[in-house]
């Protein structure tokens, strides 16, 4: 009986211990497997948040030049910090009123994203997976930009282990369509918002009444135009 009781307890701490160390991973496959719905009631500001180090030249020419570019073609509206960021903001206060209004959040690590003097990235993905983590119905985009395998932090290396980033080994070439899948159809750029309006529908009777008064009225439409050819023919003759 003893040697039963050490076993599982043997086990239950062998398994807390897997847990805990792949708690964000556990985490992610069970909030995908619930699969919430990306249609929100609450109006949001913009589609789409981008996380990058704005540090990077090449990274941000690329950001601001094309994916940007390419995002607003398919209808969504971005928040870019180091564009869009007002002047003369606290940059906290103000990053966290903006990742509140934002629905979906694109995060682009790159071997300087998680630098030590990269202060305000880390600040970054902190409050935005927070906010993540608090509302089900928002979705973070990861875009592997260096092709990191073992990122420091451990939530983004619960999104690399599972699968769950975009590679982007071919820069010239990366797959938009993947990357509007996984953030869902745009809404603020579109400005096609969700209202709760009940459909209208008609009922078969009715349609069957209108029909046959269409085909009643197109009858007598067809044989006015016939009597009228006939009295010009008797005219004639």
């Amino acid at each position: 009986m003893s040697m039963t009781f050490g076993v599982i307890a043997t086990l239950m701490f062998v398994l807390s211990i897997i847990s805990y160390h792949y708690r964000y991973e556990i985490y992610l496959v069970c909030r995908q497997l619930k699969s919430v719905s990306n249609k929100v009631s609450v109006v949001c500001k913009y589609d789409v948040y981008i996380s990058f180090d704005d540090g990077n030249p090449f990274l941000r020419f690329w950001v601001l030049n094309f994916l940007d570019s390419k995002l607003e073609q398919a209808g969504y509206l971005n928040f870019i910090p180091c564009r869009d960021t007002i002047p003369g903001d606290v940059t906290e206060e103000n990053m966290i009123s903006t990742i509140n209004n934002c629905r979906n959040f694109l995060v682009i690590p790159s071997k300087t994203y998680e630098y030590d003097d990269n202060i305000w990235s880390k600040v970054e993905w902190k409050y935005i997976w927070n906010y993540f983590y608090n509302n089900k119905d928002r979705r973070i985009v990861i875009i592997n930009y260096d092709l990191i395998d073992h990122p420091v932090d451990l939530k983004l290396k619960a999104f690399i282990r599972l699968g769950l980033d975009i590679d982007f080994a071919n820069r010239r070439h990366i797959r938009l369509d993947e990357i509007k899948l996984k953030l869902g159809v745009p809404y603020c750029g579109k400005h096609s918002y969700i209202r709760n309006t009940k459909p209208e529908f008609v009922s078969a009777k009715h349609s069957v009444v209108e029909q046959r008064d269409k085909s009643k009225e197109n009858h007598s439409r067809k044989m006015s135009v016939v009597s009228s050819s006939l009295m010009v023919l008797e005219e004639v003759v």
